[in-house]
């Protein structure tokens, strides 16, 4: 207990060159002086341009390269700052150790957030983070795609990037990846190494709640490339039955279907989610 006590005071010791330094470079002298944000050593300080928005200047509301779990090797591993855009801490939030923020655009974190550690978010447009959310470890957060992909005969950039927007109350389970368009709702769990593609972003992913909360059903697209062929194939995992419909078909299409499979299981279901 005691050398865990000690460890924590090097690391908070050897942060304050980095820590003075990051926040009288953007917050007002007045504030700069309470040192709301606390900066690792263990950060690498790229680029320091843009905007830093802090609700509150009181010492140590936010931490960045702090928090580290068995996983990250802390003397390998650096956390990255790369910011020429805006960052908007709604709160307290921290940021683990490895985690790389690379911001041209406007990226937004809510109260009570937490990145485990070794995660990426890479920002052009507009990345939205509600309060209580979770980031657990490797876990990819990004609205473009590095690369534009243009139409060959009008010269159209048919990638431009999209706001990601993840709700309040959110889980992101290790690994996994929030594409550009994704968008999460309040409440939700994305489990470990699931990818969220843009390309489902004309599409519904409802999930119906019971009466009985120890049942469940869940309408999803099975896979991502059925929406250019077959058509969409929603599978309702609680009712035990699937449903085939045309690409064209509306969400609506869908919550009829979920409803009808959950009826005819004596379960009352209750929207809770869209992904668009």
């Amino acid at each position: 207990m005691l050398l865990n006590e000690l460890g924590k005071a090097y690391r908070y010791l050897r942060c304050i060159p980095k820590t003075v330094y990051f926040n009288l470079k953007y917050l007002p002298f007045r504030d700069a002086l309470k040192f709301p944000i606390l900066v690792s050593h263990r950060v690498a300080l790229r680029r320091m341009r843009g905007r830093i928005r802090v609700d509150q200047a009181s010492l140590g509301r936010v931490k960045i390269g702090f928090r580290s779990n068995n996983i990250i090797d802390e003397g390998v591993d650096l956390a990255v700052w790369d910011v020429t855009g805006t960052v908007e801490f709604n709160g307290r939030v921290e940021i683990g150790s490895a985690t790389k923020l690379l911001v041209s655009g406007h990226l937004s974190l809510g109260d009570d957030l937490w990145a485990s550690g070794r995660s990426l978010i890479s920002c052009e447009q507009r990345i939205e983070f509600g309060a209580h959310t979770l980031l657990s470890w490797d876990v990819t957060v990004i609205d473009h795609d590095f690369h534009p992909v243009s139409d060959l005969q009008t010269g159209e950039v048919l990638n431009e990037p999209k706001p990601v927007l993840v709700g309040k109350g959110v889980w992101v389970g290790a690994g996994a990846t929030l594409l550009r368009g994704s968008v999460v709702g309040d409440g939700w769990f994305r489990r470990a190494s699931h990818r969220a593609p843009e390309v489902w972003r004309n599409w519904a992913r409802r999930c119906a709640r019971c009466g009985d909360q120890s049942r469940f059903a869940d309408a999803c697209l099975t896979q991502p490339g059925e929406t250019r062929s077959r058509g969409a194939s929603f599978q309702v995992q609680g009712a035990g039955q699937a449903f085939e419909y045309p690409r064209r078909s509306s969400p609506d299409d869908a919550e009829r279907g979920i409803v009808d499979a959950c009826a005819g299981k004596g379960m009352r279901p209750r929207v809770d989610l869209m992904f668009q």
